[in-house]
């Protein structure tokens, strides 16, 4: 082979790699942006009590989330490689199918909420008024998850990159619609998810998805297949979820909904410390899940993910850092004076970003290593070490201390992945599962 035929080759493999990575960073900043601003535009708008509110709705969005993601969507990354390659769009149209199927489903019990809803307003009972709002963006929200997810599993980020602009553009049109006098906490939930369906409908458009007759006689298969390891990781999902919103059910249930307010408004000004954590795995999961077939297995999987955690955590440290240090400037000009004296809950949830890096890295090594089982067990028992804490911190100690109960629970979780993982690196072969 010639130089000029060697640097070619080296050019188509770049672009078949920074390609993808380009528009997946791309994407994930934008999306991440552009939350961060819709939340912190709803934080300004609504008074801390509302804002509490908003977050528990949103807490909700994201647990039917869960439920699509580890039920289907973590399913089809990670089983595609094993799929003969002219089966693969049809795999992923059936996946279609069923997360759609969900949506649906998600939508009747909105409808069904709102009703109820209606007449729970005429009784008095504020509760009932949220319920078809947020399970109308529940619904959206799973549908664009589906639809960025077969993009980066073809490795069309492109189609993610144009869906998240888009997303973008939708939060600022629903930002000026319900904007002044319209503004309520069940109209910033509508627009949410208003938003979250436009982009994920157009992320469906480009997937051209084979939804043809043929491909649907495998569909039960499919379903079996994905709930056979879905099971596992949704137990896991719903108890990351436990986890990662403790503070929020636990504070509302015995504190209150302004201090969940406070707490949640503090959790806003980090989250752009882990931005690139859904990027690394959608990235990274697919190819990493290809790389476990090769005759490199577990050993190069392990590898590539550890050198993916450690720029992770490094990123969450540095920026938790740097607004810990700079946090006068972020309570004057982002978030306003009624969230004063919330430093220390600043500190906290930069750790804790840190630490959920930390965890997060290693949950996607072992959903890669298809560790199901052992990932939910791992869940039950950090799990159960935040909530205990949580709540007794909550009662016995108040609102800052219940983050102390979060990293507790996720210190525990990274020290027993982390043996999974090499556990399961040193012990399998290529391809192999536990």
């Amino acid at each position: 082979m010639t130089v000029l035929a060697r640097l070619e080759e080296l050019r188509l493999r770049t672009e078949r790699w920074w390609g993808p990575v380009a528009f997946g960073v791309g994407y994930q900043l934008l999306n991440s942006v552009a939350n961060f601003l819709f939340g912190l535009w709803v934080l300004r708008s609504l008074s801390v009590d509302d804002y509490g509110r908003y977050t528990i709705g949103l807490a909700a969005v994201l647990f039917i989330g869960g439920v699509s993601n580890s039920l289907f969507l973590v399913q089809m990354v990670v089983r595609t490689p094993e799929k003969p390659a002219d089966e693969r769009p049809a795999y992923a149209a059936r996946m279609c199918i069923l997360v759609c199927a969900l949506s649906i489903g998600v939508l009747v019990l909105g409808g069904l909420g709102s009703f109820v809803g209606v007449w729970a307003r005429l009784a008095g009972v504020e509760v009932g008024r949220l319920v078809g709002p947020t399970l109308f963006a529940s619904a959206g929200f799973v549908l664009r998850e589906f639809a960025i997810r077969h993009a980066f599993n073809f490795k069309s980020g492109r189609w993610s990159f144009e869906a998240s602009v888009l997303l973008s553009v939708a939060y600022l049109a629903g930002a000026r619609l319900i904007g002044g006098d319209t503004l309520n906490l069940g109209s910033v939930l509508m627009a949410y998810g208003a938003s979250q369906w436009v982009s994920g409908l157009y992320g469906l458009a480009r997937g051209s998805l084979p939804l043809t007759s043929p491909v649907l006689k495998h569909l039960t298969r499919d379903l079996r297949e994905a709930l056979a390891g879905g099971r596992w990781v949704f137990v896991s999902n719903l108890l990351q979820f436990l986890r990662g919103h403790a503070h929020t059910l636990i504070v509302a249930a015995v504190i209150g909904t302004v201090d969940v307010g406070r707490l949640n408004a503090a959790r806003l000004v980090l989250t752009p410390a882990i931005v690139l954590i859904p990027v690394a795995a959608r990235l990274l999961m697919p190819r990493l899940s290809g790389i476990r077939e090769t005759g490199a297995g577990y050993q190069r999987t392990r590898s590539m993910g550890y050198t993916a955690m450690g720029g992770l955590v490094l990123i969450a440290a540095a920026y938790g850092a740097s607004v810990v240090v700079a946090y006068p400037v972020v309570v004057s000009h982002v978030l306003g004076p009624q969230y004063e004296g919330i430093r220390g809950l600043i500190v906290l949830w930069a750790v804790v970003v840190c630490l959920t890096s930390l965890r997060d890295s290693l949950g996607m090594m072992t959903l890669v290593f298809k560790q199901f089982r052992r990932l939910a067990l791992v869940d039950v028992v950090s799990v159960s070490v935040t909530l205990s804490l949580t709540y007794w911190f909550a009662v016995t100690r108040g609102v800052g201390w219940v983050l102390v109960g979060l990293i507790a629970g996720l210190v525990v979780a990274s020290g027993l992945l982390f043996r999974v993982v090499e556990q399961t690196a040193r012990h399998s072969g290529p391809g192999g599962s536990g």
